[in-house]
């Protein structure tokens, strides 16, 4: 279930347009940036409860980690925020969804995008930093 809705004003400044995914701590929205004028994907960190300010000061500081992190295969966030107690990642909006959708359908002309993730994992662990965010939008 949803806690948002199409069309809802999010952080008074994204338009959400339509839920592309949910899990049990989170809801990733392709929305529009009001101010921008153009689409962007929003996920938003405990939509139901909200968090404590601890929790907070945590996503901050995991997003400060996760901006600074550059490779040519991984979309980074552009913003973060906290609307309602609950953390929120703007990030750019990729229409052609994300990498779980070719799970068990690889096929050959996709091999070199296989390989372009894997150079992203291969740099994750040599550079000394865990990635355990999902790849999403």
């Amino acid at each position: 279930m949803s806690h948002f809705q199409k069309d809802q004003v999010f952080a008074d400044r994204y338009v959400l347009r339509k839920r592309l995914g949910y899990g049990a701590f989170s809801e990733v929205w392709q929305a529009e940036d009001s101010m921008a004028g153009n689409k962007v994907a929003v996920k938003i960190y405990a939509p139901d409860k909200g968090m404590d300010d601890n929790g907070i000061e945590i996503f901050r500081r995991e997003y400060a980690t996760v901006f600074n992190i550059t490779h040519q295969n991984l979309l980074r966030p552009s913003h973060f925020e906290v609307s309602n107690d609950s953390p929120f990642l703007v990030l750019p909006y990729c229409s052609k969804g994300n990498v779980s959708r070719y799970i068990g359908m690889m096929k050959e002309a996709r091999l070199s995008n296989n390989k372009k993730l894997g150079s992203f994992f291969f740099y994750e662990q040599n550079s000394g930093l865990l990635t355990y965010l999902k790849i999403f939008p």
